[in-house]
């Protein structure tokens, strides 16, 4: 989809484009958005060379600092607690509809 899109609507080459060609076009006002990192962002509040001076918003990346990566748990685990939660639930059927499960 985000192929066609750029395809359809985007500037021809888009794909291709380097750092360079996208910094520039943003510069011009003719891209909505441009992702970088903030040592290319000094040139978009300069008046003599951006006609977007003053719009533009930037994101700080929280989850470079905050997140810590937690690897997923073994699938004998995962499996144990998910046939546990099942129990449970035939266990609450069971309660609620007076039918024991089979």
């Amino acid at each position: 989809m985000y192929q066609t899109l750029m395809a359809k609507y985007g500037p021809q080459g888009v794909a291709g484009f380097n750092w360079n060609e996208a910094q520039s076009l943003f510069l011009q006002g003719k891209a909505a958005m441009w992702l970088d990192g903030i040592g290319f962002a000094q040139p978009l509040e300069d008046p003599t060379k951006s006609r977007i001076v003053g719009k533009v918003g930037y994101e700080i990346n929280f989850n470079r600092y905050f997140y810590r990566y937690t690897p997923p748990r073994p699938l004998k685990v995962i499996e144990s607690e998910i046939r546990g939660i099942e129990q449970d639930i035939l266990r609450m059927l069971a309660e609620v509809t007076g039918v024991s499960p089979a």
